[in-house]
């Protein structure tokens, strides 16, 4: 049986700052730094609503923060006027046709407020053994038919946009259905480092 990486984020004890060589981080909703980034790493990190997210100069922090939003697509209502924009759209929607090309596409998306990508040759690698193991999943969003490759491409590489719009907001409200919180929420310190 497989020893657990991850500590439990409901019961762990967050340090505010972790030592890394000489300098000290701010670590708010950090519940490791390094550990591999491997299939089964991924599997329980996930479990546990953990994520890896690579930060340049560090080694690879796997984050937990509180607030988490949850989509449960069971319980998901579809808003009346989203239904409406769907049923008059000619967009379409595929599901795991073609993984590695939305992978390459989000990896090669812009992102205005950030000065590169957490999606890494090593993170590519990852997630497409992920996907091959039927745990990681790709939506394909166009326009019947794509008329080329280079189309294809920029409608992925805008839901990617989208997608990073969605994962970076910060905050819920409290009243959400899909709001859950298992520690008191203070909001995070932009990431930085002091030197010791």
């Amino acid at each position: 049986m497989r020893r657990e990486v991850f500590p439990d984020p409901n019961v762990y004890d967050f340090p505010e700052w972790v030592e890394i060589g000489e300098y000290l981080y701010h670590a708010e909703g950090v519940v490791a730094f390094g550990t591999p980034l491997t299939v089964e790493n991924l599997r329980e990190a996930y479990s546990k609503g953990i994520f890896p997210w690579y930060t340049p100069g560090l080694p690879l922090p796997w984050h937990s923060p509180d607030p988490r939003a949850i989509l449960v697509f069971d319980e998901l209502t579809i808003p009346r006027s989203l239904a409406k924009a769907k049923r008059h759209s000619d967009l379409s929607f595929t599901i795991d046709r073609d993984f590695s090309a939305v992978i390459k596409a989000c990896s090669e998306s812009e992102r205005p407020d950030q000065p590169g990508t957490w999606i890494t040759p090593e993170f590519i690698e990852a997630y497409t053994a992920l996907h091959k193991a039927g745990d990681a999943h790709s939506v394909e969003p166009g326009t019947p038919p794509a008329t080329s490759s280079a189309d294809s491409t920029a409608s992925m590489q805008a839901a990617c946009s989208a997608a990073n719009l969605c994962s970076t907001a910060s905050r819920m409200p409290q009243n959400s259905p899909f709001y859950s919180s298992s520690r008191p929420y203070a909001p995070a310190a932009p990431p930085g480092s002091t030197s010791r």
